[in-house]
């Protein structure tokens, strides 16, 4: 196929597709926000149950459930195969509990009663990032308490996310997050890189998830195999001087957790930057797997992490 013909194909998808496209978000969105306000009506812990529920029914049908399970048994291969199975089983429990909590993300702030968010930690972190911080983790547990954790213990700062596809539901887990968290939220991608450089020349911290592929990355070892890493959090903080704190989290009983603010890593400081620059991505991806090996069972192996061919 020409380029002329590839450009030709891309206008009629655009045409035949867009259409479409809205249509199945129209209806993910009403079931989206007939399981948010199923969730909202049962409350805070039965709520997050029945989501559960329903990801550990539907979710072990779907093709990308036995995926989960090669890349499981690719990354720990110490886990028997049976036993690899279950583990994505009990991922999809934390799945469905993690979409079902999102209309309580506002009864996960410090003065919410009861406290469902344990900090460890937090005067380490303070201390480290006075000059600035980069808090980076993984999508673990339920990943949005950890701007809830880092900014209500008084760090100033940011957190970068990933807009939703379907702007329907990107509309109401964003209000969901600002009711929880006061960070400044920074979509990826256009110009707000400039936000990010503002916040860490300020002073102030940047969060983010680093443990996903992006077609910018460069390849690091990630449970022993190439994967593209994202290299903004290395580079930021050799040139800001800002510490590259590691956070963990883990779900408790009854949408509960524990975030430990980690203290900071030691970052290499050769004078060769990008040499500096791949041996700090190795050792924030090692923190990573480390965290992961603990809890495999709340980590989104459901994710394509490793390129295509390797599982």
């Amino acid at each position: 196929m020409t380029k002329e013909q590839r450009r030709r194909w891309r206008r009629v998808k655009r045409v035949l597709f867009t259409p479409f496209r809205w249509l199945l978000y129209v209806v993910e969105a009403l079931f989206f926000y007939l399981m948010m306000a199923l969730s909202f009506l049962l409350g805070p812990e039965r709520g997050p149950r029945l989501g559960g529920f329903i990801a550990r029914k539907l979710g072990p049908l779907l093709p990308v459930h036995r995926d989960g399970v090669a890349r499981l048994s690719m990354a720990i291969p110490q886990i028997p195969k049976a036993e690899a199975d279950e583990v994505i089983r009990r991922l999809w429990d934390n799945l469905g509990h993690t979409m079902g909590e999102y209309p309580h993300l506002h009864r996960f702030r410090p003065d919410a009663v009861p406290q469902r968010v344990e900090v460890v930690g937090a005067e380490q972190a303070q201390a480290a990032a006075s000059d600035g911080a980069i808090f980076f983790s993984a999508h673990l547990a339920n990943w949005e308490v950890m701007s809830v954790a880092v900014t209500n213990s008084g760090i100033k700062g940011g957190i970068i996310y990933r807009k939703v596809n379907n702007p329907f539901v990107d509309w109401f887990i964003y209000r969901m997050r600002r009711l929880a968290s006061p960070a400044k939220f920074i979509p990826k991608g256009g110009d707000n890189s400039r936000r990010i450089i503002q916040h860490l020349k300020a002073r102030q911290s940047v969060m983010m998830l680093t443990d996903q592929k992006m077609r910018e990355g460069v390849a690091v070892d990630f449970f022993g195999r190439p994967a593209l890493t994202p290299a903004g959090a290395a580079l930021l903080a050799a040139r800001y001087k800002a510490a590259l704190i590691p956070v963990s989290i883990e779900r408790l009983p009854q949408s509960h957790f524990r975030v430990t603010l980690h203290a900071p890593l030691e970052k290499a400081a050769t004078g060769d930057r990008h040499a500096d620059m791949m041996e700090n991505l190795a050792r924030m991806n090692r923190f990573l797997e480390e965290i992961i090996r603990q809890r495999p069972h709340e980590w989104l192996w459901l994710h394509r992490r490793w390129p295509k061919g390797t599982v």
